[in-house]
């Protein structure tokens, strides 16, 4: 009787354990978000409650099998060979881990910057331990394992405040190159977005199928990439304002060249 008491109260020990447990981990982590939400650095704030709340976890499962009755040494010496083997089991798992500690020491990116990464594009919103997410443009959240971020090329279109963007136009060969470059330049110079400061430029980049023109400037990079939708759209009206035709397609109906 004397031992069945005891192990209730045990198991009563082992609920409150893990209730409180698990109480202390996630308060915790929300203290430290919390506390030092407005710090810069968001990533790191983000990577070290998770930090904290994993080592609480941890020493809850500790106290718990001191709770059952198993040695100290015991737990520490079958701690190491778990520790071990979840490492060599989880070694992509391990390498997110190491991936996010050196996203926080070397800081390619902090949380707010706009980058590009494999195929995606978007804000950073939150370093984890194992992971970063980032929310696209369309507003998709993307979840992206560490390792793959300090594996792979990262452009951080935050770092000095601007993005030097592109836009290509294939255009008719009878067109007047001079009207054509006078229209989009004008466009570029009184586009909010643009960098007046920087370069820009409209050349020609290729000779096929009429010709395909560059447009080239900078935009500020906090209002990337809907800045460059808009000057698209702005070089589009502009286009259709000053006449300035597209290539003629050829089109087959029914064995008929129209």
């Amino acid at each position: 009787m004397f031992e069945i008491n005891t192990w209730i109260q045990k198991g009563i020990t082992i609920l409150i354990i893990l209730i409180v447990g698990w109480i202390v981990s996630r308060f915790v982590k929300s203290l430290i978000l919390r506390l030092i939400g407005k710090s810069p650095d968001q990533g790191a704030v983000t990577f070290l409650a998770s930090a904290a709340s994993l080592l609480i976890k941890i020493m809850v499962i500790v106290m718990i099998l001191e709770q059952l009755g198993v040695n100290s040494n015991v737990i520490v010496g079958a701690f190491s060979a778990c520790t071990l083997g979840i490492s060599l089991a989880l070694r992509s798992n391990m390498a997110d881990v190491a991936g996010g500690m050196q996203i926080i020491f070397t800081r390619p990116f902090l949380v707010g910057d706009f980058v590009k990464v494999l195929d995606h594009e978007g804000t950073i919103q939150r370093i984890e331990i194992m992971y970063t997410v980032m929310e696209t443009v369309g507003h998709t959240e993307v979840i992206i394992p560490n390792s793959k971020l300090v594996e792979n090329t990262i452009t951080n279109y935050s770092k000095d405040g601007k993005v030097f963007i592109h836009i290509p136009m294939t255009l008719s060969a009878g067109v007047d190159t001079e009207k054509v470059q006078a229209t989009f330049y004008q466009v570029m110079r009184e586009d909010p977005d643009v960098i007046q400061n920087e370069e820009m430029d409209v050349r020609i980049d290729s000779l096929e199928s009429g010709f395909r023109l560059g447009i080239y400037c900078a935009v500020h990079s906090d209002r990337y990439p809907k800045a460059e939708a808009d000057l698209k759209k702005r070089l589009q009206e502009a286009r259709i304002k000053a006449e300035i035709n597209l290539p003629s397609q050829t089109v087959i109906v029914h064995g008929q060249v129209n």
